[in-house]
């Protein structure tokens, strides 16, 4: 009986999903638009018929008019609620990075594609969590939604409604849509004890600067050579004397002398869970990277090489956020 229960679920589901396939740039149309009355909906189709009853029982021509006006006005609206929700352009804007227990912040950008205004229309994950807003064309409406973290890793943006009750309240018409964006969410950060880590830690000291993993002597840095500036890369390092005489962006190469080589090793941790060591070794590489330091990452299997600048940041964070976990996103 369950083995036919999902087999159906999952042929409702294709279905589903070839009527309002994923994409990041969403007009809703009919094929996703339903609508069904409201309580109040149902209020006056009661009162439509005690009324109609009523003008036949006493053949009274003007409870007839009322019954009949009030269907009409019923019937408009059904249409214009219907025509409210069509045609709306719903854009996922750019997001900011998420970490593990915080909340995703997901900004949409609400626009008309049918040249005309939409108003009473509440976006949101689910029709009990709405956010109201009033779309004026050709003006664009920014709508902020906050959406419950889940675990580290790669995952789908979850289908979500947007609904209006415009003009009378007397229908709700919703439609599902959901973005092709996927949502990469960082480990949770925690600091780790000196007594976890094997070989350096947090806070050595010595006649240099206190690092992250062993010591910076004090004047080590010497000027190697200038580079090409790479996107992504430290602003504090580019020579601003080279891009002033106009010969373009240059990164300053310098050898380093430390006592330890700046490696956040997975190996380092003992007798510490997995979870326990990947929030520790996103601790690491976040105050690495906000001291502009050089490091590299290296866990079982998988290895980045020295570097430093928000690119490498990014992907030593992707590579602990998705680590031992599959490489495709999950459903939310």
């Amino acid at each position: 009986m369950f083995k036919d229960y999902f087999v159906l679920y999952r042929l409702f589901r294709r279905w589903f999903d070839r009527r309002m396939p994923r994409s990041d740039n969403v007009v809703l149309n009919h094929k996703s638009t339903y609508i069904w009355p409201s309580a109040y909906g149902y209020l006056t189709l009661m009162v439509c018929i005690i009324m109609l009853i009523g003008a036949i029982n006493y053949q009274n021509n003007l409870a007839f008019l009322l019954t009949f006006l009030l269907i009409g006005i019923g019937l408009v609206s059904l249409l214009s609620g219907y025509k409210n929700l069509q045609g709306i352009r719903l854009i996922l804007n750019a997001q900011k990075e998420v970490f593990e227990s915080e909340t995703v912040v997901i900004e949409l950008s609400l626009s008309s594609a049918s040249d005309k205004s939409h108003f009473s229309i509440g976006v949101g994950e689910s029709k009990s969590n709405m956010t109201w807003c009033d779309i004026l064309h050709p003006e664009m409406t920014k709508v902020i939604l906050h959406l419950h973290c889940k675990s580290r890793g790669l995952w789908s943006l979850p289908r979500m409604v947007t609904m209006s009750r415009f003009p009378f309240g007397w229908f709700s018409v919703w439609s599902y849509f959901a973005f092709e964006h996927t949502v990469l969410i960082y480990p949770k950060p925690i600091e780790p004890p000196a007594n976890v880590i094997k070989g350096g830690g947090l806070d050595q000291s010595d006649e240099g600067e206190e690092t992250i993993e062993g010591i910076r002597k004090s004047g080590s840095e010497d000027f190697h050579e200038l580079r090409n500036y790479q996107a992504g890369e430290s602003m504090n390092r580019i020579d601003w004397k080279s891009y002033a005489r106009e010969k373009g962006l240059f990164i300053r190469e310098f050898t380093e002398s430390l006592a330890n080589p700046l490696v956040f090793d997975w190996d380092n941790f003992v007798l510490t869970e997995d979870e326990l060591k990947i929030s520790y070794l996103t601790y690491m590489v976040i105050q690495a990277s906000e001291q502009n330091m050089s490091y590299a990452l290296k866990l079982p299997g998988h290895s980045i090489s020295m570097n430093d600048g928000d690119q490498h940041r990014r992907d030593c964070l992707a590579l602990l956020a998705t680590y031992q976990l599959p490489q495709e996103a999950r459903e939310w």
